[in-house]
């Protein structure tokens, strides 16, 4: 009775819950929820806080950048179910093995397995189409999508156009400031006098407007010019900032928690939208950009042994890139 039950549910909705439940632990986890654990690390090891958060950059810089391309490699050869699978074994055990270190060497050798496990088993294109779309479907106005020997002429033609570079320069620098806020956000909120659950509410707050973001963006993505809805975005976010220099007023920063939580969901819908608007779907490998523009924050507070240059500097960047 239960087998028959569950055979009559729709094969979809177990694609959705397994995707879900892999964003969760792959993406969720160690993106998200990872800094809710940076002070305590370094109050128990002793390390920096510049040299916490560098331990994701570095595994972005040691494997993220070459698997983003090697995975699109192994899913043809493998398919994307088996490269999930191995991709969640590595997040999983380096999360499990989180709890045993000890020295910084491996802190970062984990920093690396959990990047490798995030790369094969993220939000990454899997090459999968709707259910009955056929393989003719493109986006209408975009780049044709064509066999793989002519991928390199899309791309040398997507590179020699001004809407390329503004896109890689305004995701670079808007995302630049995001990932900075999430990976110092707790951090932050500590220095400003915040309990520790007090600042996990609040980043659970910002991460729920995310959420929202999301969602709604669609509405607005579907009724106007996605480009002007995603200045619009970046807008809000740059603006939402500045709420930083009064964060030590909870009213202050439950404000900025909702308009940058918000803007920050919109924006990750809209950034694909845009993109394959204009380059079809194949052009959608910028996302490990993120992690190069949290350098310069992570080195201005150990340099200054304060967050006040760093949110001047998430200003400047959101506004850029909304320029």
């Amino acid at each position: 009775m239960f087998n028959q039950g569950l055979r009559r549910v729709f094969y979809g909705w177990w694609i959705v819950l397994a995707a879900f439940l892999n964003l969760l632990f792959a993406v969720g986890i160690i993106f998200y929820g990872f800094p809710v654990f940076y002070p305590f690390l370094v109050e128990s090891l002793g390390f920096t806080r510049a040299q916490l958060t560098q331990g994701f950059l570095l595994g972005f810089l040691v494997v993220g950048l070459l698997f983003a391309l090697v995975a699109g490699v192994l899913i043809d050869r493998y398919g994307p179910r088996s490269v999930i699978l191995v991709g969640v074994v590595f997040v999983g055990g380096s999360l499990v093995l989180m709890g045993r270190i000890s020295k910084l060497w491996q802190y970062y050798a984990l920093c690396i397995s959990e990047v490798l496990g995030y790369t094969l088993a993220g939000p990454i294109p899997k090459g999968l189409r709707p259910d009955g779309a056929p393989d003719s479907d493109r986006v209408e106005g975009s780049i044709p999508e064509t066999a793989p020997k002519e991928h390199g002429d899309q791309v040398a033609r997507a590179v020699r156009t001004p809407n390329f570079w503004l896109i890689v320069g305004g995701c670079t620098l808007v995302i630049g400031a995001i990932g900075a806020v999430i990976q110092h956000f707790i951090l932050f909120l500590r220095d400003e006098g915040y309990t520790p659950a007090m600042a996990s509410r609040l980043s659970s707050g910002l991460l729920l407007s995310s959420l929202a973001g999301r969602v709604l963006v669609g509405y607005f993505a579907d009724r106007y010019i996605k480009k002007n809805v995603m200045a619009l975005f970046y807008l809000l976010l740059g603006l939402s900032i500045p709420l930083l220099f009064l964060a030590h007023q909870p009213s202050a920063a439950w404000s900025f928690a909702v308009a940058f939580g918000f803007s920050m969901g919109a924006d990750y819908m809209l950034i694909p939208l845009v993109t394959a608007e204009c380059f079809g779907l194949s052009a959608l490998g910028r996302k490990n950009l993120r992690r190069l523009s949290q350098l310069p924050s992570r080195l201005v507070h150990n340099d200054s042994g304060s967050h006040s240059r760093c949110r001047g500097s998430l200003r400047h960047y959101t506004k850029t890139g909304d320029e």
